[in-house]
């Protein structure tokens, strides 16, 4: 009688076992998933009031306004958010503001 509970008690064991292992994985992959989503979306620079303001999306909702005038950035720069300088995702955006916030 016991042996046949130890049985089943290792058979429910490598059942659970195999769940937890199912919806990890299936956590780490929406994980994943979110990541190359924030990856896609597109930001904008532009100038207002003497300084960048970044929008994000193709709506152009206003994600932040910064305190970087436009005046101190190389003029390379100060043209491309003239025109609507693009960023992609937040590696690019993040990156552009390391380099150029004081």
């Amino acid at each position: 009688m016991n042996s046949r509970r130890y049985g089943i008690g290792f058979f429910v064991g490598i059942f659970l076992l195999s769940l937890l292992y199912i919806f990890s994985d299936l956590r780490f992959q929406s994980a994943e998933e979110g990541v190359r989503a924030e990856e896609g979306i597109v930001y904008y620079l532009e100038e207002e009031e003497g300084k960048v303001s970044i929008y994000q999306g193709e709506e152009h909702t206003l994600y932040e306004k910064t305190s970087i005038p436009v005046k101190q950035l190389p003029a390379g720069i100060q043209e491309e958010i003239r025109e609507g300088k693009s960023l992609s995702g937040e590696g690019e955006l993040f990156s552009f503001l390391e380099n150029y916030s004081s």
